[in-house]
């Protein structure tokens, strides 16, 4: 491929690179095709890190392939019927699907019956009981790998055939000797990423990449495709290509949970630091924007981050910066269930290494803890989901045996977690006196109170039976004033 040169690089730094992820519900839909043709017209200089394709009939591509490993691993690598039945069903699922809209014809057909063949074995072709298959980690890999290849292959075809637009895919393995699965997505691909940009083409990108090295195959796995367009984008803002990530979803970042809260608001502007916190928040925004993909280096890049819907040019989108808005204010309100608090007392809780031996103790009890509070006698921890009595009785044994000292543990089940996040909520005096106002009222009594460091997040934990309606009311106060 071309390389870059000095006068070249000057030149892309002045105009933007855009960075796309594209879903598995847009990857089947032909107008994605019609607006990536057009961006590219407009803009040039475009990458796109393509999700598996979702079919018609619901069937998720990259979970049907890993149920379909599954079955060959508990057989010891050999094919049962069960496992040729569902990749043909999936295979079949996926003609339907581009056939219905409009999008299949002979020769992306053709394509994609070899493609097929060439990334399962043979014996696949044919239903029989038991057919010898000896798999490698490698062939797991490009097995599970054949959704998101498919998906770059329909959009490769469809922008040469329909709009005459160059594009080059990313289809085969990244080989390094580092083991840094970061920093070897960031490279390997961002310099492929470029050299394609520069010969004026659409670079396609498929979003479960992995690396090939000696004997391991590392992998981030399911679900990282908007991890693999950001580390495509940092290497490119080191290149002074100036990028901006583009994240394409049914919906932008809102408020609260639509499904609790049918007033809930497009979040238009919020810094990198609050979207971390609301991803991390674990409502129907947590599905948005996988909490990974915002990291350090996208932070210290400055890359913008827009998410929307590109079907709906009048609705807002998310724009999501360095610094976001200074002004003060509650972006998101929302609430979690199924929450247990753990509180282990005891006269001497103080001490550099007590908080470490316990989260220890919890980690390998296999524990997820979500806030942490303590005071001289006490520690209370939170943690998704109901603990029970053995797991009570365990937790006892195992702090009397490491600390050597006679502590009691109380559990709550039941609790629910209520989330205010915001730009500088430093500046926004009284919040706590309004927010506890508004559940005093609805006679809601607290359980604890958290708030981050970085003044963007404030949780409280409280017990009612359902906290849906008082959370309306919370956002009805704080956000729609």
């Amino acid at each position: 491929m071309a390389t870059t040169t000095s006068g070249q690089r000057s030149h892309m730094g002045n105009i933007p690179t855009h960075v796309i992820k594209v879903g598995g519900e847009n990857a089947s839909d032909p107008r994605t095709t019609e607006w990536l043709a057009r961006f590219h017209r407009e803009w040039n200089q475009i990458a796109v890190a393509l999700s598996a394709l979702r079919t018609n009939s619901w069937l998720n591509t990259t979970t049907e392939l890993m149920e379909s490993m599954n079955m060959l691993f508990w057989t010891k690598w050999r094919c049962t019927s069960d496992a040729y039945v569902k990749l043909r069903k999936l295979k079949d699922a996926h003609l339907d699907t581009l056939r219905s809209a409009g999008m299949l014809d002979s020769i992306l057909e053709q394509k994609l019956q070899s493609l097929y063949q060439e990334y399962f074995p043979s014996q696949l072709s044919y239903p029989t009981d038991l057919v010898k298959w000896d798999i490698s980690t490698l062939q797991e890999q490009r097995f599970i790998w054949y959704g998101e290849v498919m998906s770059a292959h329909v959009l490769s075809h469809m922008l040469s055939t329909r709009y005459g637009v160059q594009n080059i895919i990313i289809d085969d393995m990244l080989e390094s000797e580092r083991r840094n699965l970061n920093n070897t997505l960031r490279d390997e691909l961002g310099k492929r990423v470029r050299d394609i940009l520069t010969d004026g083409s659409i670079a396609i990108v498929p979003g479960y990449q992995r690396v090939h090295n000696m004997r391991i195959v590392p992998t981030y796995g399911r679900g990282y495709t908007d991890k693999v367009a950001e580390r495509i984008a940092v290497w490119l803002a080191d290149q002074w290509m100036n990028p901006i990530l583009h994240i394409q979803k049914q919906v932008p970042l809102l408020s609260s949970d639509p499904r609790k809260n049918p007033n809930t608001r497009t979040i238009e502007n919020l810094s990198i630091h609050t979207a971390a916190e609301i991803t991390w928040a674990r409502g129907a925004n947590a599905q948005v924007l996988n909490p990974h993909t915002i990291t350090p280096e996208l932070v210290e890049s400055g890359i913008p981050v827009w998410v929307y819907n590109p079907f709906k040019q009048d609705a807002p989108k998310s724009i999501i910066s360095k610094n976001g808005e200074s002004e003060s204010k509650i972006l998101f309100v929302d609430s979690r269930n199924h929450v247990s608090t753990i509180t282990v007392s005891g006269f001497a809780m103080s001490g550099p290494w007590l908080l470490a031996r316990l989260t220890d103790i919890f980690g390998k009890m296999n524990i997820s803890l979500d806030s942490i509070s303590s005071s001289e006698t006490e520690v209370t921890f939170t943690t998704y989901g109901k603990m029970s009595g053995d797991q009570k009785s365990e937790l006892e044994k195992t702090l009397q045996w490491t600390l050597g000292k006679e502590y009691t543990v109380d559990v709550r089940n039941n609790l629910w977690l209520i989330y205010c996040i915001g730009d500088n909520l430093a500046g926004h005096p009284g919040l706590l006196e309004k927010i506890s106002g508004i559940l005093a009222r609805e006679n809601i009594d607290i359980e604890c109170i958290s708030q981050s460091r970085g003044q963007r997040a404030v949780t409280i934990g409280v017990h009612s039976d359902n906290l849906w309606k008082w959370t309306e009311s919370l956002h009805r106060a704080l956000i729609e004033k």
